[in-house]
């Protein structure tokens, strides 16, 4: 499947919101301004400058400097460039789900910004095939992750190496070709190391800890994914979700207690609603696990406050869908099918075909049997426990930013 190329920012939004019910949220008209000047940057004979720097200030009007500093100091190890503002605003378009739109942005800002480095140049192209793959465009996405190895290669650039290797790992798992995501993960790892950026020691080190729970290493899950989260301290949105990670291990591994210590600090973590959800869903389905209603019951009641906010709803929908589970084991019947039917309603009101086909064949909870941890493993799990609160919040801020 090709990628699909849009004429103009209208036309790619139209494609994202076709079918949706409501725009993506308030800011979409700023979105809109932001992305017209800047594919009259990336088009226009003469004044491209000026509508390039148009594009920038629509972009920090929206974000804020402050915002965008801090990603670069996150992402990017703290080089900053003039064109991070917008990089920011794809990634936030991108994340409340308008990809066609955040698509077209990086392939004008490509064309438009003409003096960036091969790093640079590589990150952006990094961001296009992460989006040419949510598509379904795989061979397409390929093709973007070989190129962004030539830069890294021409440039000597461990970063661009590294993330050459994870889009093969991320492509090889959504093939079901597990031998290759373990093969190009472990090379991501090995480049990434080198590369000294923690962004992108990350994300390798996420899929191993995926891979060993999948081979019932737990130990070895464990440690990679505590580590992941050592790297994420400070910065919320990765620490919500390497703490989400550790919960679904710890369930995998058949421990709903730490599970639910390494939630309840997700749903604390002032993250996007893209992170909180899947926190929900993973501590009301903890919760149940290990009886505690009380729980269950807040999770469930933050589910409907999203929906009630039209935060994102394959989200929403998702966490309905973890909901129903944690309900019906708790015997709870009439309860869990609200939420199965409001996941149904989401899906198919959305077009999320993998929510309405989950919302009509809702899973049993995964009553795993404890695994034996290593001593270390203990002392990690132990340390999720102690950070757990003594309490949730009242309520959770439902933030859609990306950053």
């Amino acid at each position: 499947m090709a990628d699909v190329v849009f004429p103009a920012p209208g036309a790619a939004y139209r494609a994202d919101t076709r079918g949706r019910a409501e725009p993506f949220g308030p800011s979409d008209d700023a979105w809109l301004a932001g992305a017209t000047e800047l594919h009259l940057a990336a088009t226009a004979s003469e004044g491209h400058q000026d509508h390039l720097y148009s594009a920038i200030g629509v972009a920090l009007d929206l974000l804020g400097d402050e915002k965008v500093e801090a990603f670069a100091d996150r992402e990017w190890l703290g080089q900053r460039s003039y064109i991070d503002a917008l990089v920011v605003l794809a990634d936030t378009i991108y994340y409340a789900g308008a990809r066609n739109l955040a698509a077209l942005m990086l392939d004008d800002l490509r064309r438009a910004a003409t003096d960036l480095t091969p790093l640079q140049d590589g990150r952006l192209l990094f961001r296009r095939a992460r989006i040419t793959w949510s598509l379904g465009a795989i061979d397409d996405a390929e093709e973007r992750f070989r190129a962004i190895g030539a830069l890294g290669r021409k440039a000597g650039n461990f970063e661009l190496l590294a993330q050459e290797e994870i889009g093969y790992a991320t492509l090889a798992q959504f093939r079901g070709d597990f031998p290759a995501f373990r093969v190009h993960t472990q090379r991501g790892l090995a480049l990434a190391e080198r590369s000294g950026n923690a962004a992108i020691i990350r994300p390798a080190l996420l899929a191993m800890m995926m891979i060993e729970a999948s081979e019932k290493r737990f130990d070895a899950a464990v440690a990679a994914g505590w580590r992941a989260f050592g790297l994420s301290r400070g910065y919320a949105v990765w620490e919500a979700e390497a703490l989400i990670n550790m919960g679904q291990l710890m369930i995998e591994a058949g421990h709903p207690d730490r599970a639910l210590a390494s939630f309840s600090v997700a749903v604390e973590c002032a993250a996007p609603a893209r992170l909180l959800l899947p926190a929900l869903g993973g501590l009301a389905v903890a919760s149940a696990l290990v009886g505690h209603e009380p729980t269950v019951e807040w999770t469930v009641r933050e589910v409907w406050r999203a929906q009630e906010q039209s935060v994102q709803p394959y989200s929403v929908a998702a966490a309905h869908l973890e909901c129903a589970v944690a309900l019906h084991a708790l015997g709870r019947v009439a309860d869990a099918e609200r939420h199965r039917a409001a996941a149904e309603e989401l899906g198919r009101r959305h077009g999320f075909h993998e929510v309405a086909f989950k919302a009509d064949a809702m899973r049993d909870l995964p009553r795993n049997a404890p695994a034996t941890l290593a001593p270390e493993s203990e002392s990690i799990a132990g340390e999720l426990s102690h950070m757990a609160p003594d309490r949730l919040p009242s309520a959770l801020a439902f933030d859609l930013a990306a950053v």
